[in-house]
């Protein structure tokens, strides 16, 4: 539920945004980044590497197909920046939504 539902979609595409604005220069202090706003901790190399291997997918994915960008940035209310590369918010939005189904955000019963 977590994962699709569009608040959640869309406070992933604002947690991209910042990380795309101040998360640094590389996916790595990208990735970091987010992981220090979602977790309070650094990224591990393990996690690193995995959600590096969806970023680049997602990247593949969304440079060869601008319906799906349109779709994920769309999602609620939230107006889309402009200063940034759409094929790039539509891959980080998809690791962003990743972090934050993470077990450590999800608060659980």
């Amino acid at each position: 539920m977590l994962l699709n539902d569009p608040s959640y979609v869309e406070a992933a595409r604002a947690l991209a945004e910042r990380i795309l604005q101040d998360g640094g220069e590389t996916d790595r202090s990208r990735l970091n980044y987010a992981f220090q706003r979602a977790v309070s901790r650094d990224i591990t190399d393990e996690e690193a590497a995995v959600l590096e291997l969806l970023l680049n997918g997602h990247r593949g994915e969304y440079a060869a197909d601008a319906a799906s960008v349109d779709a994920i940035l769309t999602v609620g209310a939230r107006p889309v920046v402009e200063n940034v590369d759409r094929v790039q918010l539509a891959a980080w939005t998809s690791v962003a939504r990743v972090i934050l189904n993470l077990h450590e955000v999800v608060t659980r019963n």
